[in-house]
């Protein structure tokens, strides 16, 4: 049997049924023993409807056949087309596809049974009856489990939303793929656009029901024999079924159930209906899909503004955008319009004088002539940065009322994003992150893969590297790096090339790194210029933001080193121990309290009793001597542990009531749900997002005030605003303690000037901050504020990775701070510009003093550091004097820290005396707390009513 005869029949069987009976009647099953005579005569009653209309044609399919028989024994000159050829009337005649020596003889038989009702040979006749039992249940595997065609009514195709930046400058769009568009209802798509179409893609679309009888057969049986890819043909109906049920795969079983759908979509929707589907489905080039979102691309307008010319160039990119391009082949699309423009003008002459459709007005078409568009710039629908931005606002834009998916449907959505701010953030943190790499993993260059390869891409003809390089999409397409593609050997240059997108050629210095010719790949160029060395895709991940500080906006923000590469959001979605960027919310209780920034502390050795467990913490450089007595401030500044621990222990009637008011402490300013109260927890043990952590860091840049972090400024619809954002109104965290907040914001800034974060001293009193590092290195913390923004980023291993520690020498400071120094330096060129962080608010002016103090001892005489003091209330123009509220008697002696110690980063180490190693607070908080080797004093002159009214 002819495997094609047999998909004949079937695409044959189902045209029978679908021109001859109402589609509700179209039997999808046969029984292929006992329903054979009834297919034979479907068959034959739909062979006499094919027939007759093309009758209609001048086609005589005798002659046809005839000619054909004959062709098969008189072999072809070189050139000569089969007579045959001629036969059949209008493109695509049917021998001009057929393999005359394989399919005639097996087609000719079938067409004697079952168009002519003659008796065929005893072998013919087995023949036949083994292929139509073969056609049947091709049939029935084709028609069986139908697509449900009644979810196209009233379907509404999924759209593109526009991303404006802060300053409502479009950023960006945000669509699923193969669905960038915006839906336009039918009645407002103009009456000329919908002829062009209509025209040019199905001139009786409003005439037949569905499948056009004459085009689909002609086209059908013109491509019979072309290995199994029928195509041509399809009205606009089944163009819509294709695109939105069937699938565009070119089989026999697919254009089978194609034309069953489209009856009966025919039966179930108008023709507006069908033809709005279309037109908002039709993919046009430069990335659009629908007629709005082209006209919009090419034109910078509606599609309810085009003219006649701009409507036919639309319909003249159906058949291929890239092939009629307005861009590379204008001489193309001139003459495609053309032929539009006549089709268009034959389709509506045909339907003025026509009583049963009036589709279209009497259009005034202009005469052909050769058309040059004007064309808007077009503006790639992505941005380079910012794709985990676009993807927090996709997700944010699901909660707010009165909007629904931003890809549903198309919306204008005005986000916070400040597009300057986000190329840097990006640049910075994956910078970042390979200059880590480059220090600190030898194994770096071993984990190297190529980006790709243009190679197949420089086989065409003429293909230049530089062409090539201006177009390609690498893989992680927001890395800011240079991508540069490996050059042919020269005989005249030594060593690897490399060019970069913009024509330049380098010296590449591989590293031993193994390459191809027209491999792709990132590389660092010399400061030179002049040469470059390979960049490797980092394992390690980091994530930063940037908040404007007084409202919460997020105006930059970066989850990872590629969203390509993995869409997890580190500052949204994960959570890690945050280590001494915890500290000052610590110290921030202790001040709420009365305490004071001169407030002296004991930094010595210090064991704790833990259940059956005894724990001793250590500062960074734990084989360091003893400090001795230090101040709240310097303990901040210096990010001691031990004098941290002994302040936590000491605030509180009890240690745990001092525990529970930090973690207290902690939840109010949003950086944890549920705060852990055990010792090892004011070390910054217990996770936290950074997202939570930047917004605590900007209560204190707002000396009390927490902003809500959000992504989305308003979202309106066709010209209709559907939300707004509150606006923003001050929410202080706690109404009495603005001091506090003060006081820490001002010690903060000593930790840029002489702290763990000197690297930056040069921006000291425009800039404060706290690194942190949590224990064994394993993450690297640093959020900074100045009056403006606050600016958090994290670096570490995933939990996933195999490695987890950064390094012994790899702290904030070191690895964190650079990341967030470059993104605050730039700042003050494209956002705001550097200036003093500001003095107090007005309300607080009248409790707090600046007053010269001792720096190393803290002491109120004989020192000229000014510091923002509390008032006591009991001695006018006087600060209150707690300098030694937390020091016991045995301490009192201990010598004053001197300013020569070694100012290290500030990882939390932990040692148990006995067994195990009590580092995580998880571990640490199912144990119950009770005094142990360290004997905690009762505070003194601390605010007992206020922390009463806590508990």
């Amino acid at each position: 049997m002819n495997p094609l005869i047999i998909k004949v029949l079937a695409v044959g069987l189902t045209l029978s049924q679908l021109f001859t009976k109402p589609v509700e009647k179209f039997k999808d099953h046969f029984d292929p023993a006992s329903e054979q005579a009834e297919a034979e005569a479907t068959l034959r009653t739909g062979c006499k409807f094919i027939t007759e209309k093309f009758g209609a044609e001048n086609i005589n399919f005798d002659l046809l056949f005839t000619t054909m028989k004959e062709n098969l024994e008189k072999p072809l000159t070189s050139g000569e087309a089969p007579p045959a050829a001629e036969v059949a009337s209008g493109p695509g005649g049917l021998t001009a596809s057929l393999k005359l020596e394989r399919d005639v003889p097996a087609m000719y038989p079938i067409y004697k049974r079952y168009c002519k009702g003659e008796k065929l040979s005893s072998s013919e006749e087995t023949e036949s009856n083994q292929t139509l039992t073969a056609a049947i249940e091709f049939f029935n595997r084709a028609v069986a489990d139908l697509p449900d065609h009644n979810k196209l009514k009233g379907l509404k195709l999924p759209g593109s939303s526009l991303v404006l930046d802060d300053d409502g400058n479009r950023f960006s769009e945000i669509y699923t793929d193969n669905n960038r568009r915006r839906w336009i209802a039918i009645r407002d798509i103009p009456k000329s656009v919908q002829l062009a179409f209509v025209a040019t893609e199905d001139q009786r679309f409003y005439e037949h029901n569905g499948l056009d009888v004459r085009g689909i057969i002609r086209a059908f049986m013109s491509n019979t024999a072309s290995s199994g890819r029928p195509q041509g043909g399809s009205t606009i109906t089944q163009q819509v079924v294709k695109n939105l049920l069937t699938g565009d795969d070119l089989t026999f079983e697919r254009k089978i159930r194609e034309m069953v759908l489209a009856l009966r979509v025919e039966s179930l929707m108008s023709k507006a209906e069908i033809l709005e589907l279309y037109l908002n489905y039709v993919y046009l080039g430069r990335a659009s899909w629908g007629v709005d979102m082209a006209a919009q691309s090419y034109f910078g307008k509606s599609v309810k503004q085009v003219n006649m010319t701009e409507a036919a160039m639309l319909a003249a990119l159906t058949r291929g955008p890239t092939f009629y391009s307005p861009v590379t082949h204008l001489d193309r699309l001139q003459e495609r319009i053309e032929y539009v423009l006549g089709q268009m003008d034959k389709v509506n002459k045909l339907n003025k004088d026509s009583a049963k459709d009036r589709f279209v007005a009497d259009l005034d078409l202009p005469a052909a002539q050769a058309f040059k568009p004007k064309l808007a710039d077009f503006e790639s629908p992505n941005a380079r940065a910012g794709f985990y931005f676009l993807n927090e606002i996709r997700k944010n834009a699901r909660n707010l009322p009165n909007v629904g998916s931003l890809t549903a449907s198309s919306y204008v959505v005005k986000s916070t994003i400040h597009s300057g701010l986000q190329k840097i953030a990006t640049r910075a943190l994956q910078d970042g992150l390979g200059d880590y790499e480059e220090a600190a993993d030898g194994r770096r260059l071993s984990r190297f893969t190529s980006e790709g390869s243009i190679a197949e891409k420089m086989k065409k003809p003429k293909a230049t590297w530089q062409e090539v390089m201006s177009v390609v999409r690498p893989k992680l397409y927001d890395v800011q790096w240079p991508l540069a593609v490996v050059l042919p050997p020269d005989a005249k240059v030594r060593g690897l090339r490399v060019g970069l997108a913009d024509g330049k050629v380098l010296a590449l210095n591989a590293g031993g790194v193994r390459l191809n010719t027209y491999d792709l790949l990132y590389v660092k160029p010399n400061e030179a210029g002049t040469a470059a060395t390979v960049r490797v895709r980092p394992a390690v991940q980091g994530s930063t933001v940037v908040l404007e500080a007084k409202t919460g906006k997020v105006l930059a923000m970066v989850g990872g080193f590629s969203f390509p590469l993995e869409q997890v959001n580190r500052v949204t979605q994960t959570q890690r121990p945050p280590g001494s960027t915890l500290k000052p919310f610590v110290y921030l209780a202790a001040l709420q309290l009365g305490l004071q920034p001169n407030t002296q502390l004991l930094d010595a050795p210090i064991s704790i009793k833990v259940g059956n467990k005894i724990w001793s913490p250590n500062n960074y450089d734990a084989g360091a001597a003893s400090l001795g007595k230090v101040t709240i401030r310097r303990a901040i500044e210096k990010s001691l542990n031990r004098p941290t621990v002994r302040l936590s222990l000491r605030i509180g009637d009890t240690p745990e009531d001092g525990l529970k008011y930090i973690g207290l402490t902690e939840e109010r300013l949003g950086i944890h749900e549920k705060a852990q109260t055990n010792p090892a927890s004011v070390l910054g043990t217990q996770d936290a997002k950074l997202i939570d952590m930047a917004t605590a860091y900007a209560t204190v840049a707002n000396i009390g005030e927490r902003p809500m972090p959000t992504f989305i400024d308003s979202v309106s619809q066709n010209g209709v605003e559907l939300y707004h954002r509150p606006r923003f109104s001050k929410t202080p965290v706690n109404r009495i303690d603005r001091v506090a907040f003060y006081q820490l914001r001002r010690i903060l800034e000593g930790t840029v000037a002489r702290g763990t974060a000197a690297k930056m001293s040069d921006l000291a009193g425009c800039v404060a901050g706290k690194t942190g590092t949590s224990s064994s290195h394993r993450d690297a913390w640093f959020i900074g504020f100045t009056n403006d923004l606050v600016v958090a980023t994290w670096v570490g291993y995933d939990n996933t990775h195999i490695r987890s520690s950064l390094g012994n020498k790899y702290t904030g400071g070191h690895v964190a701070l650079p990341i967030a120094e470059k993104i605050i330096r730039e700042s003050f060129m494209i956002y705001k510009p550097k200036e003093p962080l500001r003095g107090p608010p007005d309300e607080i002016r009248t409790q707090v003093v600046e007053y010269p103090i001792n720096f190393l001892s803290g002491a109120l005489n004989g020192g000229n550091f000014m510091e923002a003091l509390r008032l006591d209330p009991n001695r006018p123009g006087m600060p209150l004097d707690t300098r030694e509220t937390l020091i016991n008697e045995q301490e009192v002696g201990a010598p004053i820290a001197q300013e020569t110690m070694e100012d290290g980063d500030e990882d939390p180490t932990f040692t148990t005396l006995d067994e195990g190693d009590s580092r995580r607070s998880e571990e640490a908080s199912d144990l119950s707390y009770r005094p142990g080797l360290e004997q905690p004093l009762p505070p003194r002159n601390i605010d007992r009513d206020l922390l009463g009214r806590i508990y």
